[in-house]
């Protein structure tokens, strides 16, 4: 057999961790931006494929088809008018940029406005895709304080002044203003305003990533920034993965033609005519009721998780209820270490993200962001289905440090369960032990009082400095990790 060709030694510097061998995703994914398999509207993309190829097929036989480095004339058509029309921009198709995901629309944006060790800030807790590409590049995140209002522009406002004073002027602001990216909040009018003036006043671009505003169901739509007044500095992102169907890989971007123009020649790649052409076909005849369908869905799958995370979680966990999109952020006690948690809920089958996923900042916390789309639908008036995981953590009770004796029983939240009520939930109900992957029976859930050693984060120490400050004591101020500032956290609720 013939030598194997060592090509590692051919590697460059600085490449990120290499991607292990798929094996297929976990039993319940909770992971990731995915949608309900059910919501593809299967039959809707095969007509809209066979009459758009009857009608335009021959056009594949060109690069670029006949519309151009944009994109698809039609699909660039239908995102004009529906941005027209729900998002209050006053644009037209030559002002839109087509890209594989909006991936692809944030990765050109940093070709064209980013070089190594430029600053950028964004919202203390984001997209994570976001960050790797501006960190990939050497680019220095900046955190900015969020609230229950999403955005806290007089924090933000302190950021952009405590870098000014340092000389340092910041490329561009990220946020996602509507749904945000993973704690659901939504920007009010107001503070788009506010937050408009205030980059305006620092020269600084914002980048306004609205790729979760189509599935706002509880509440109206706010107008998107890029179509306010006083928005000239605005670039505008949006993509088909989340209301439609992300495996299609289509995005765009909508910016002023010096920058758009830019990105378009940065694009060494085209999109896929093919996608585009159907998309275009079928979301032009069917938009409003296939949103309208993914909301319905997704409003009741947010809601079967909230009533299962108030039955077995209890206090021990604080959320909000989002008011849209496809995530649900989830905060446990601080000292819980989730990175340990989420290991010991996939040797179970569950996955999640776990923080610090998704932070422009790199402290472990007990943070969660849970994909509501593959939570199975199930009737409100339903106790129970046997198709729905019922991942908790699990601790055996204890009186004075030790085990009692007897029944094996279980301690929620300071109610006791003996093990033959618990049996009558085991055929729904998969509880964890403590021994990281132990199966034992019962309901039980996160103590406060004494949690255990194992899912514990260590208690690490370590000076915060507030920008152009120093001195200040652990707890105090914002922490800056890696030139990321921590801002306060947001402090998300559990509504009952």
């Amino acid at each position: 057999m013939a030598e194997t060709f060592d090509f590692e030694k051919l590697f460059v510097d600085g490449l990120p961790a290499a991607a292990a061998k798929w094996d297929g995703f976990p039993k319940y994914n909770f992971v990731g931006g995915h949608n309900d398999p059910d919501a593809i509207p299967i039959d809707g993309l095969i007509a809209a494929a066979e009459r758009v190829l009857r009608r335009r097929g021959q056009t594949l036989a060109t690069y670029g088809q006949d519309s151009g480095p944009l994109g698809d004339r039609e699909l660039r058509a239908f995102l004009a008018d529906r941005l027209v029309r729900y998002r209050g921009l006053s644009v037209t198709s030559d002002d839109v940029l087509v890209t594989s995901g909006s991936g692809q629309a944030l990765e050109l944006i940093n070709d064209v406005l980013l070089k190594p060790g430029d600053i950028v800030v964004a919202e203390e807790f984001t997209y994570q895709g976001a960050l790797n590409r501006l960190r990939g590049r050497g680019i220095q995140v900046v955190g900015a304080p969020l609230d229950e209002g999403g955005l806290n522009i007089a924090g933000l406002a302190a950021v952009l002044k405590a870098l000014g004073d340092r000389g340092i002027e910041p490329k561009f602001v990220y946020t996602i203003p509507t749904v945000q990216n993973p704690t659901s909040t939504v920007l009010d009018v107001a503070r788009r305003e506010q937050l408009l003036a205030l980059t305006r006043e620092h020269g600084v671009a914002v980048v306004e990533d609205e790729c979760y505003a189509d599935l706002l169901w509880d509440s109206e739509w706010p107008k998107s920034m890029y179509g306010m007044e006083g928005a000239e500095h605005v670039i505008h992102v949006g993509s088909f993965s989340k209301y439609l169907a992300p495996a299609l890989r289509l995005g765009y971007a909508v910016a002023p033609w010096p920058l758009l123009s830019q990105m378009t020649g940065c694009k060494s790649v085209s999109t896929g005519a093919l996608e585009q052409m159907v998309v275009a076909e079928f979301l032009s005849a069917h938009y409003a009721e296939h949103v309208e369908d993914m909301k319905v869905r997704l409003r009741d799958k947010r809601d079967v998780l909230v009533a299962a995370l108030e039955e077995h979680f209890g206090t021990a966990a604080e959320f909000t209820v989002p008011p849209g999109d496809i995530y649900l952020w989830l905060k446990l006690p601080s000292e819980v270490d989730t990175l340990k948690l989420s290991e010991a809920a996939l040797k179970e089958g569950v996955a999640f993200n776990a923080g610090p996923i998704g932070r422009s900042m790199a402290r472990r916390q007990g943070i969660i962001c849970a994909c509501v789309s593959p939570t199975p639908p199930r009737p409100r008036s339903a106790t129970a289905s046997p198709n729905w995981p019922r991942f908790v953590i699990a601790r055996p009770a204890f009186q004075s440090g030790a085990p009692i004796s007897g029944a094996p029983r279980h301690e929620y939240l300071g109610q006791q369960l003996t093990g033959d009520d618990a049996a009558e939930d085991e055929p729904r109900i998969q509880a964890v032990g403590l021994e990281l992957g132990q199966a034992v029976p019962g309901v039980v859930g996160v103590h406060r009082r004494r949690l255990p050693d194992q899912l514990r984060r260590s208690q690490g120490k370590g000076q915060v400095e507030r920008p152009g400050e120093g001195g200040e004591k652990a707890g105090q101020g914002r922490q800056r990790h890696g030139g990321a500032i921590e801002g306060e956290q947001p402090g998300p609720r559990r509504v009952a």
